[in-house]
């Protein structure tokens, strides 16, 4: 038997597509696709196949609780909280909030170097994603209201 799967929570592509609202045929397709990456590892057992992750990490698990555990609405407000830190220039804003938050806009776009129609623009998105609050002139980096953020700031 696989180590991870003593370890670790283990689904067989049912319980996978019942809990993502998928079909089985959806949910084995990405199974394998994650395997074949190296994520998963896959265990036959009778008719069912089993998963389990090869290297649990916190990020992944707090991704995975968010998920689990909140509202209707959590997949698209996971997504969007993970993707706003998808671009170095926003990684290196909230970075630099982190030691120095609240702060001009001017000082931020200019410690990081990034004119202000770009600069503007990532605050923007990072405002909408509700990592920071803009007033005018100032930006303040937001705690946050969840695990997953949490673990997203500590990587940060």
């Amino acid at each position: 038997m696989l180590a991870c799967l003593t370890q670790y929570p283990r689904l067989y592509v049912q319980e996978v597509a019942e809990e993502l609202g998928l079909t089985e045929d959806v949910a084995s397709k990405n199974l394998r696709l994650l395997e074949s990456g190296g994520f998963l590892k896959c265990e036959a057992v009778s008719k069912y196949l089993y998963y389990c992750l090869v290297k649990p990490d916190a990020l992944l698990g707090a991704v995975l609780h968010e998920l689990r555990h909140q509202k209707k609405d959590t997949e698209e407000s996971v997504i969007r909280m993970v993707t706003a830190l998808t671009h170095e220039r926003r990684i290196l804003l909230i970075t630099i909030l982190k030691e120095r938050s609240p702060m001009g806009l001017a000082e931020l776009l200019s410690h990081a170097e990034i004119s202000e129609v770009a600069g503007r623009r990532h605050v923007n998105k990072l405002v909408r994603r509700g990592w920071v609050e803009f007033d005018q002139k100032t930006c303040r980096l937001l705690e946050s209201k969840n695990r997953l953020g949490a673990k997203l700031m500590n990587i940060v």
